[in-house]
């Protein structure tokens, strides 16, 4: 009795320290002085993009399972894949998971887990569709957008047009520049950054932009809340044309404004500076926090 024991105890420890890793790693020779760029497509996996003084577009995928994941998840989890098409200074990356013709045994516990790195040149045009897993990128030069289902996105020191956004997830911009277009159906978005134009929808969530200085209107600007609040920062010097509404909730404001045309408790007009371009906030449920530094 002691042995069947003790032969179940090893059996179900040896089923529960199983762990399975398997890395691909591909790489791309882009032409100098020429511009690049990536679309990137996955279902299920998280995606990190790293920047460098470089020609190669090096891509590193790696998918994992432990735990018990029993037989038919093995064989699904063997299918798991990323197809690449380069050409023309173009990489296509779609990560490719087998159809399912069988259910997964429901009696295993296991844990799969997909993963990419994709390391380009600076000066790089990324593309990302994402249904869940989360986006990270750093330090790069030219158009960025993602499109995420559930996930987070957080995007630091870029430099070029940004067009981000999820349904169900955070958005986080740090030091970036350029236009912004932003949304969210479930998420908050903090974004800090010298913006020249910036476009923001949330129907549940807050969101935080600060203008760092420096930052110059070449457009006008959006910002829309159905169910959340809106902070906003300038620097003391930048110019713009406010027109500030709220359905219920309050506009607090610490700007300093050159003219006032309307200012109530849901509705604020006013200007400052040139006022070359215009800065429309609408929220329907919260309030609008607006201050200077």
């Amino acid at each position: 009795m002691k042995k069947t024991i003790l032969l179940l105890v090893i059996l179900l420890v040896c089923m529960t320290i199983f762990a399975k890793e398997e890395v691909i790693k591909k790489r791309f020779e882009a032409t100098p002085a020429q511009p690049v760029s990536v679309s990137f497509r996955d279902a299920d996996g998280d995606l990190r993009v790293e920047t460098y003084d470089g020609n190669e577009i090096i891509l590193e995928f790696v998918k994992s399972i432990g735990g018990d994941p029993g037989g038919s998840t093995l064989e699904y989890f063997n299918g798991i894949k990323p197809q690449t098409a380069f050409a023309d200074n173009r990489l296509e990356v779609k990560v490719e998971y087998p159809k399912i013709h069988f259910p997964f045994n429901l009696f295993h516990d296991y844990r799969l887990k997909v993963r990419s790195l994709l390391k380009v040149p600076r000066k790089c045009s990324l593309e990302t569709h994402i249904v869940d897993g989360n986006v990270e990128a750093e330090g790069g030069e030219g158009n960025f957008s993602a499109h995420l289902t559930d996930g987070d996105v957080l995007l630091r020191d870029w430099h070029g047009d940004m067009d981000v956004g999820s349904t169900d997830g955070d958005l986080t911009l740090e030091n970036v520049v350029g236009r912004l277009h932003c949304r969210t159906t479930d998420g908050d978005v903090t974004a800090t950054g010298k913006f020249s134009a910036v476009n923001f929808s949330s129907s549940d969530g807050n969101g935080e932009f600060r203008f760092l200085e420096g930052s110059r209107l070449s457009g006008d600007c959006e910002f829309r809340c159905s169910d959340g609040d809106l902070t906003l920062a300038f620097p003391k010097d930048m110019s713009f044309r406010l027109n500030a509404h709220t359905s219920e909730g309050g506009i607090h404001s610490a700007l300093h404004f050159d003219r006032v045309d309307l200012e109530k408790k849901h509705h604020l007009e006013a200007a400052r500076g040139d006022a070359a371009y215009s800065l429309s906030i609408e929220t329907s449920d919260g309030d609008v926090h607006i201050t200077e530094y």
